[in-house]
């Protein structure tokens, strides 16, 4: 329930106990609550959820899709799937899955697999690589998902590859809804990509905001208001600190979830907002 519509029902039965001779506004109000409950905005949200250090990503379509990105890590006797993404996504209301994508292989981000194919119903599963006994769609350079206007666009890489690190293999999403778009690079290496689209409403930070993935010269090159970063505790020094002193001085608001906890993006396809769990205001 809106706030219209919660005032509107506040305001009718107030009205109905004072005297009639302002029960006229009853008509008024009346339509004022019709007009709320029919008034439904569709918007994108885009979650970006705390599973620690690794990667998963809800999005929401406007009409109730479910797409995930990613299923977390996994250490020592934590599951990311089991405690934070499974517990996320059932209390949204959710009990399926229409699209699981994986981005590649590393267990920060493909830990919790058969955790999400447990305890959800998964319609597709798409990746750049082949995964052993499952049904999936590969996805390359040039591939399109399209699901209520939400696009998701291919940009790396071009060929399935077999080289030793997954990073390389590992696939860079556009997601894009009327004019509003985001570029998802999991932990691609863009110092060594040259895409072609630089402008961006916001921007996750690849591998976790390592300035290996993402050095200065590569960040000065892209266009972008808003920088999120999936990381948690971790000895490789992710996010770099010279590349978040680098985006403030820029004037990039940075969202982490080691400090935000679960970062949602809402938009309508113009303007957006953005909030974590943790956030006061």
């Amino acid at each position: 329930m809106n706030y219209i519509t919660l005032v509107s029902y506040y305001l009718l039965i107030f009205i109905n106990l004072i005297k009639k001779k302002y029960r006229k506004f009853n008509y008024i109000l009346v339509l004022f609550l019709i007009s709320s409950i029919l008034y439904n905005p569709k918007n994108l949200k885009v979650n970006i959820i705390n599973v620690g250090q690794g990667d998963s990503i809800l999005i929401e379509t406007p009409y109730k899709k479910v797409i995930l990105i990613d299923t977390g890590p996994s250490f020592d006797d934590y599951i990311a799937a089991k405690e934070r993404i499974v517990p996320f996504i059932k209390r949204k209301g959710y009990n399926k899955i229409d699209l699981l994508i994986i981005t590649h292989p590393h267990k920060d981000h493909f830990s919790g697999f058969h955790t999400i194919l447990n305890n959800f119903n998964v319609y597709n599963i798409a990746a750049p690589f082949k995964i052993e006994n499952i049904k999936s769609t590969l996805l390359l350079k040039g591939d399109e998902v399209v699901v209520d206007g939400v696009v998701l666009k291919v940009l790396y890489p071009e060929v399935l590859q077999q080289k030793d690190d997954k990073n390389e293999n590992a696939i860079v999403l556009e997601l894009s809804f009327k004019d509003f778009y985001m570029l998802l690079p999991s932990d691609v290496d863009l110092d060594n990509i040259d895409l072609e689209n630089k402008n961006y409403d916001i921007v996750q930070l690849p591998h976790h905001g390592s300035i290996k993935s993402f050095d200065i010269n590569t960040a000065e090159k892209y266009k972008f208001s808003v920088a999120v970063v999936s990381v948690g505790k971790n000895n490789f020094g992710h996010p770099s600190n010279l590349l978040m002193e680098y985006l403030y001085q820029r004037g990039v608001r940075i969202f982490r979830t080691d400090i935000n906890g679960n970062i949602t993006i809402h938009t309508n396809g113009k303007k957006y907002f953005i909030k974590g769990d943790f956030d006061d205001s």
